[in-house]
């Protein structure tokens, strides 16, 4: 069986990195190792659109790791279900031509979008860093938002280990 899959995904744009960020710092904290070997995957995918198809295919399970502008404080994360995102507005969660919405609806219309699919945003504001240093830095963010991402994080995971044939 193929591993769950903690995608982050992102662009080497600015805080558009903010997914790849999350998903380094996610394996520095080693979480593979707070379960059983070979039950995580954890990747980085540059604007994968529809590719997001393939990568999420025969996956018992799938967190989608990515930026957001939501207008919310910058480094909030917001936790949504793939019901959640494929009933939101069209750019809710990406800004990419082929985004995470529409990437989740068109695994969903070919029966290839896990059961178990969460997509994590991470605001990161209306701007970018400017040239001045003024907005909060890439580390920064990343810092604040995996602080509340990872707990969450392993209680979903955990829930997921703990009742694998559950909805």
């Amino acid at each position: 069986m193929r591993p769950i899959q903690i995608i982050g995904i992102g662009s080497p744009l600015g805080l558009d990195r903010i997914g790849w960020a999350a998903v380094a710092a996610l394996r520095a904290r080693d979480l593979p190792g707070a379960f059983p070997a070979g039950t995580l995957a954890l990747t980085e995918w540059d604007r994968p659109g529809s590719l997001l198809v393939e990568a999420l295919g025969g996956a018992p399970g799938a967190i989608l790791i990515d930026a957001m502008r939501a207008g919310d404080r910058p480094g909030n994360v917001r936790r949504l279900t793939a019901a959640q995102v494929l009933g939101a507005p069209q750019g809710f969660v990406s800004s990419h031509d082929v985004g995470v919405a529409q990437a989740l609806a068109l695994a969903d219309a070919l029966g290839a979008l896990p059961r178990r699919t969460l997509v994590y945003g991470i605001e990161i504001g209306a701007g970018d860093v400017s040239a001045a240093g003024v907005g909060p830095s890439l580390d920064e963010l990343c810092e604040q938002a995996v602080a509340r991402l990872e707990p969450r994080l392993r209680a979903d995971l955990g829930d997921w280990l703990a009742s694998p044939t559950s909805a």
